[in-house]
């Protein structure tokens, strides 16, 4: 988070992709991973949409994962499944 927070995204992505590894059933990794994907200089969007999405199965999370997943998707021009995530985040 601490990276990403600087805007060095892809190690950011690094250190996410160790800690998903490590843990792979840890929400933050997950996450921490498809925000790192949706900020690189060349977003990963399909990628961040997974990494998020295997987040929000794990539980927990709040409004957070709804936003980053939905901004993924309409960077990716899927505006009708960017909707309903956008709505939840704001909610």
């Amino acid at each position: 988070a601490a990276l990403g927070r600087l805007g060095r995204w892809a190690e950011a992505e690094t250190d996410a992709d160790a800690a998903v590894t490590r843990a792979p059933n840890s929400y933050s990794a997950w996450l921490a991973r498809g925000a790192a994907r949706l900020n690189l200089q060349k977003p990963q969007l399909a990628a961040c949409v997974a990494d998020v999405t295997r987040a929000m199965e794990l539980g927990a999370g709040g409004a957070t994962p709804y936003g980053t997943r939905g901004t993924a998707r309409a960077l990716a021009g899927e505006y009708a499944a960017a909707l309903p995530d956008l709505d939840r985040h704001l909610e």
